[in-house]
């Protein structure tokens, strides 16, 4: 069963790019803002801490 995730970026405040359903090693998300901190939430399952932070550098996820 897929987990529905919602895709968020920082801009003096989280601002939803919207919500996917599928699993954790692939969700494309499209006009994602460039050098931004991005913070994907599972919607599924909330409280078990699915939510990082991160940005996309060089074509890949920097996870903090």
């Amino acid at each position: 069963m897929n987990d529905s995730f919602e895709l968020f970026y920082w801009e003096n405040g989280w601002r939803s790019l919207g919500v996917k359903e599928g699993n954790r090693s692939s969700l494309p998300f499209h006009d994602v803002p460039n050098n931004t901190l991005l913070l994907l939430k599972n919607l599924r399952w909330p409280q078990d801490g699915a939510e990082r932070i991160f940005t996309y550098e060089d074509g890949k996820q920097k996870w903090y």
